[in-house]
């Protein structure tokens, strides 16, 4: 089961690597989703308060007087509202449709709100038990309740469910729900990537988990991401908005690439493809920034707007450390020699019965050549941490952003 919280921080896009193989390991029938109306109802909540917060950014954007002052002549005032709809037909509404498809595609499974005992929850409210929080504000805590006593029956009760083979997981960043959960069958993460099950056998995937914890392999993926990380390495990202400085980054040099953390999440194999998902929980980055940061105190105070305008602009440099987290996809031809190797194990090599192909596994080495255009990576976190400041005049702490 997916909490809400988990849709809202990839802001509904269905289109990344975790949610992908979520639905083809749904559609290999390695596992099942569960839902139930609750949850989709608070999913079509949220993606409702997405899809306007974006749309109010682009009035917004439309709004600004400076954009103004340019669209007017070139649209006219009528023209900009149609804009506004053009965007909403083409983007928004196609937006939320996918959602709701990708919903529809991995056919869940309703554990059915109404059949919980109404009287358990309320003795957990009034003994302020989790998912109900000692804070004032319990009473919000209510539909989580509702989830968890669901989640609790199905599992109880659904004949398909075999306690000492199977596994139910609930993907939530919330604390409270995380602990009802504590003592329960069922397992809290944060990421449904945590979630997704190999189709090969178990044996298969510990052997590609030894050979890419290897100081080869670890090497070859430091120069992948480090060849990489230009592509998916966002100028966005790097802004900086933390009193007190707000910059917006212009552009950036990579100076040093450093440690990597990862771990194999799961491998998936069909007639075609070998599929290794990655995890990297940590990316050391040491950047040099270009910056154009907003001076302080400057500008003027627009009372019809609330905003300031005409705030003065500085070219500034700042040392940048960061911490990135990121998802890796390595989709290779199953008959690859490098997809070969990683399924071997040493002695696999030594009882290879054709000599040309033992000598190749024996002298393969990993190579991003082999790999290079067959990988797809995403960022899903960064810590920022500001070295060096560019100015005397700002002597607060360094510190994360």
């Amino acid at each position: 089961m997916i909490d809400t919280n988990y849709f809202i921080s990839k802001k509904f896009d269905t289109s990344t690597i975790a949610l992908e193989n979520f639905q083809e390991m749904i559609e290999a029938e390695l596992g099942i989703f569960l839902y139930n109306d609750i949850l989709i109802g608070e999913y079509k909540s949220n993606l409702n308060k997405t899809i306007n917060t974006t749309k109010e950014k682009f009035k917004g954007f439309l709004g600004d007087k400076d954009t103004l002052n340019k669209a007017i002549p070139m649209f006219g005032v009528m023209r900009i509202k149609e804009k506004i709809e053009e965007f909403e037909k083409a983007h928004l509404i196609p937006y939320e449709n996918k959602f709701w498809e990708y919903i529809k595609r991995i056919n869940g499974i309703d554990t059915m709100v109404k059949d919980i005992s109404v009287e358990e929850i309320f003795k957990k409210y009034f003994d302020a038990k989790p998912p109900f929080q000692t804070k004032e504000n319990k009473k919000s805590e209510f539909p989580d309740a509702f989830i968890f006593e669901s989640v609790i029956n199905w599992v109880k009760n659904d004949p398909e469910f075999i306690k000492d083979k199977d596994s139910v997981y609930f993907v939530t960043k919330d604390k409270g729900i995380s602990e009802a959960f504590s003592d329960t069958l069922v397992n809290v993460v944060t990421d449904l990537s945590h979630c997704l099950v190999s189709s090969v056998g178990e044996e298969v995937k510990e052997t590609i988990n030894t050979n890419i914890d290897s100081d080869e392999f670890y090497d070859c993926l430091q120069d992948l991401l480090y060849q990489k990380i230009e592509d998916i390495l966002v100028l966005g990202d790097l802004d900086i908005d933390e009193e007190p400085v707000y910059a917006e980054a212009q552009d950036y040099k990579i100076e040093e690439l450093g440690g990597v953390t990862y771990k194999l999440l799961a491998v998936n194999q069909d007639w075609k493809k070998l599929k290794v998902i990655i995890e990297v929980s940590s990316l050391d980055l040491s950047l040099d920034v270009r910056y154009m940061e907003l001076i302080s105190g400057t500008g003027y105070y627009d009372r019809e707007t609330g905003q300031i305008f005409g705030e003065d602009v500085a070219e500034t440099f700042y040392d940048i450390e960061a911490e990135v987290k990121l998802v890796l996809e390595i989709s290779i031809d199953k008959d690859s020699l490098i997809a070969k190797r990683l399924k071997c194990t040493e002695e696999d090599i030594e009882n290879e019965s054709d000599p040309e192909l033992k000598k190749a596994l024996q002298n393969y080495a990993y190579n991003i050549k082999d790999i290079d255009d067959d990988v797809y990576i995403e960022i899903d976190g960064m810590r920022k941490y500001l070295k060096h400041p560019p100015s005397s005049e700002w002597d607060a702490e360094a510190g994360f952003l």
